[in-house]
């Protein structure tokens, strides 16, 4: 007896379309989220693997059939996600706040996908943060404390809707925040960023860590006047400006390539390290990598 008919074109088609749309998404040619987005549409994958088990894999037929079923359900969640995000707009600037709770020192985590960032420090407060906030048309703001052996322990993050967010990509309006973090108490800082302007003037903080992470956006960075400080930079396709003042010993490592990297005349290579004038290990000094992709690090 013959064996039935068991044609492969719906799956071959929906893995030669999935991995170009990965493929494209990965190069940058999609909005932000777009694959994350597409992946929230699973139910729709357990539909296809139902009709291709039922009609699918008995003839040519079943699996057009299949394919043009599973066209139209993923066209029209798509356009639902379209007109839904299409109503969507940025939210109203509201302040935010946190207290210290007896905490003595503290470590600050940012993550902000996309919009525009400012940091600045606090001044004649009691409080850690103090700041205004803006949610972008689709995504909403997050703020987490708990003080753990007296290091507050903050998270603020940007949470995209999955759904919506790469069909606001690109729109003029985005997420706004102006955070001010104390100058009180000694800090370990970190911040992500993917996308749009950050301005970070952390010359007043008493920083003792500072990890900053970004992918495709613009981050200006003012560095404290203040030592010891370990720095970590990772550029992977921005712009980052980083400015040192001229007074801070300054060590600094590459881990990437020079080219990628734009130092002023003022550092002297020693080594595998670039040095600032005058350094001296034994006093405290400002300990700073620069990771880079292809992005550019310029430092002043």
């Amino acid at each position: 007896m013959r064996s039935p008919f068991r044609p492969r074109l719906a799956w071959a088609l929906a893995l030669i379309v999935g991995g170009g749309v990965w493929g494209l998404n990965t190069l940058g040619y999609l909005p932000a989220g777009w694959w994350a987005a597409l992946a929230q549409l699973w139910p729709v994958a357990l539909v296809a693997v139902g009709l291709d088990m039922f009609i699918g894999r008995r003839s040519v037929v079943g699996s057009v059939v299949v394919i043009i079923a599973t066209t139209l359900l993923v066209s029209a969640s798509l356009a639902w996600m379209a007109v839904r995000a299409s109503g969507l707009s940025a939210g109203e600037a509201r302040p935010v706040i946190q207290s210290l709770r007896d905490a003595t020192g503290a470590a600050v985590k940012l993550d902000f996908p996309t919009g525009d960032l400012q940091l600045t420090a606090l001044n004649g407060s009691v409080y850690l943060m103090e700041g205004e906030v803006a949610d972008g048309p689709a995504d909403t703001f997050q703020q987490n404390y708990i003080v753990q052996e007296a290091i507050g322990r903050l998270m603020l993050a940007q949470e995209p809707n999955v759904l919506l967010a790469p069909f606001v990509a690109g729109r003029a309006e985005q997420a706004r925040w102006d955070i001010r973090l104390t100058q009180e108490i000694p800090m370990a800082l970190e911040i992500k960023t993917r996308a749009g302007r950050a301005t970070l003037a952390l010359t007043n903080l008493r920083l003792t860590r500072f990890d900053l992470q970004t992918e495709t956006g613009q981050v200006t960075v003012l560095l404290p006047v203040s030592a010891p400080l370990v720095a970590e930079v990772e550029a992977s396709a921005g712009d980052v400006t980083l400015a040192i003042p001229s007074t801070m010993p300054t060590r600094l490592t590459l881990r990437s390539s020079e080219s990628r990297v734009r130092l002023p005349s003022r550092f002297t290579l020693e080594g595998e390290v670039y040095l600032s004038p005058g350094f001296d290990p034994t006093l405290p000094f400002l300990d700073l990598t620069v990771n880079t992709g292809v992005g550019i690090v310029t430092v002043k």
